[in-house]
């Protein structure tokens, strides 16, 4: 494929360029901006998992 045998720039092509932008860019805000919950489920989790008191009350019930 030579420089010259390139097609002309036409709004059609234009659009079709926008949308795997677009997509990438609202994929990466979706992940960026709502990852807090993901973040604080995990943060829960690796509580419980360093802290298991409560878990083995609720297997076991209370342990004296």
């Amino acid at each position: 494929m030579t420089l010259l045998s390139l097609k002309p720039w036409t709004k059609q092509l234009n659009a079709l360029y926008l949308i795997p932008i677009t997509s990438f860019t609202l994929i990466s805000l979706i992940i960026g901006l709502g990852a807090e919950p993901f973040y604080q489920f995990a943060v829960l989790a690796a509580e419980q998992l360093l802290n298991p008191t409560r878990y083995v009350e609720a297997v076991l019930g209370r342990v004296t």
